[in-house]
């Protein structure tokens, strides 16, 4: 039974079982005050695991806060063009949208009314302006119409998109009658995120919408590993699912409506916190900031919690593997001989189940050579030197009384281990007293003999 309770006293269980969801508690809110929300666990976990990161290039490499840089037309006034762009870009929500509409505003051009709008996923924008229907869209909606640009817009539009302007055309009744260089400038926090992605070990890659020479631009000023470019919104979840059936675990970044099924598809989904409503909600990770140097650092806060996980587990599990042994006696069966100046002076030895025998020595003689009837009747044993007395206890009521204390001061004595033994002798005899009170105390206690046969203590 002394063994039983010692190794109920000294386990520590609930070590193992706090060793993660600690961890995650903190980590979690270590990251909040950082600016980053993780709304999914799991997804933070798996976030030690990614591979690949896929950037949705507007707004979150790059600003998102296209100006228009450039007006070219085949007949007829830049300012005339202008307004007829935005006359059909004024209900779309789109950033270029924004700022062509912005642009025409600053040039003082007199917008005028469209009807019929209609927007065209992927492709543009389209409405009735004074009669005539007008479309405005990158190369993806001049392929679809079957259109070409013409030969004196050719040589302008060429030089927009090497530098890395994205460029719109403006249809009047099937027709191209100009185009439109916008350029957004790009996050000088980006090159850093990506420098710190590829010392990780992470490759980089963007997706757009955009003309292939405006994506090859971005990521060739940003050292992107990989491109792709002129991706309508529904196909985004078919890159970052054909991205998976390489092998690779991917990390979506994104803002847009557009990017929502993406986010949900990728392993992890980081949504910018300036992004919309449908993007934050489809991701399990969320940036308060625009800062794309975030993702680095919701990378190492995943590594870091993984490995304060396994220190944990580690040293729980080593604690109880050590200590709960030793707690049930295992090296109780070897004899100690404490020496000199240690604690009872006495030869102390071990018994076959390993607890101390009492020191007990024969009573001293007398004056007179011979033992008296008060030290007759005193049970005592040889043991080295001194004497411990403990007369047999006196009858009271039927059943006896309790031995003098010095008595269970010298059994205590007797069973607490020296300065020099072993800690497993260290809890057998500092919880044996326990044990002994307890059970005067609560005689009808069956707990004891249970977990003694349970351990196999033999107690």
């Amino acid at each position: 039974m002394t063994r039983a309770v010692t190794v109920l006293v000294i386990s520590c269980p609930h070590a193992l079982g706090l060793a993660i969801p600690l961890v995650i508690a903190l980590s979690t809110s270590l990251s909040a005050k950082q600016g980053i929300l993780v709304k999914d666990r799991l997804a933070l976990e798996r976030m030690r695991l990614v591979d690949t990161v896929l950037f949705d290039k507007t707004g979150t490499l790059t600003r998102g806060e296209h100006v228009v840089t450039d007006v070219a037309t085949v007949e007829g006034d830049a300012v005339e063009l202008l307004a007829m762009a935005a006359a059909v870009e004024t209900d779309s929500e789109h950033p270029l949208a924004r700022a062509i509409v912005g642009a025409a505003q600053e040039q003082g051009a007199s917008v005028p009314r469209a009807t019929g709008f209609r927007a065209i996923a992927g492709r543009g924008v389209e409405a009735t302006v004074r009669g005539g229907t007008v479309a405005v869209g990158g190369p993806a909606m001049l392929r679809e119409r079957g259109l070409t640009s013409p030969a004196s817009l050719h040589e302008s539009t060429e030089a927009w998109a090497r530098r890395g302007a994205a460029v719109l055309h403006v249809v009047r009744d099937g027709r191209v009658v100009g185009a439109l260089a916008l350029e957004d400038a790009v996050r000088p926090e980006s090159r850093e995120a990506v420098a710190a992605l590829h010392r990780r070990g992470v490759r980089v890659v963007m997706i757009t919408g955009d003309a292939r020479p405006v994506a090859e631009a971005v990521a060739s000023d940003l050292a992107i590993d990989e491109v792709f470019a002129e991706v309508l919104p529904e196909d985004k979840d078919g890159t970052v699912a054909a991205l998976q059936r390489r092998g690779e675990r991917v990390a979506m970044v994104g803002d847009g409506v557009n990017d929502a099924p993406a986010l949900a598809r990728a392993d992890v989904g980081i949504a910018i916190g300036a992004g919309t409503d449908v993007a934050i909600e489809s991701a399990g990770v969320i940036l308060a900031s625009s800062d794309p140097r975030a993702v680095v650092g919701v990378i190492e806060l995943s590594r870091a919690s993984y490995r304060k996980m396994l220190q944990n587990l580690g040293w729980a599990a080593g604690y109880n593997v050590l200590a709960i042994p030793l707690a049930a006696g295992v090296l109780a069966p070897h004899r100690l001989h404490p020496g000199p100046g240690r604690r009872g002076g006495a030869d102390e030895r071990l018994d076959h189940r390993g607890r101390a025998q009492r020191p007990t020595a024969a009573p001293p003689r007398p004056a007179s050579g011979r033992v008296g009837p008060a030290t007759a009747n005193t049970s005592h044993a040889r043991a080295g030197a001194g004497t411990v007395r403990c007369p047999p206890p006196p009858v009271r009521s039927g059943r006896p009384a309790r031995r003098p204390t010095h008595c269970h001061q010298a059994r205590g004595q007797a069973n607490v281990a020296g300065d020099g033994e072993l800690l497993g002798l260290r809890f057998v005899g500092l919880t044996k007293r326990a044990v002994h009170t307890a059970g005067a105390r609560l005689p009808s206690l069956r707990v004891a003999p249970l977990l003694s046969a349970w351990l196999g203590t033999g107690e």
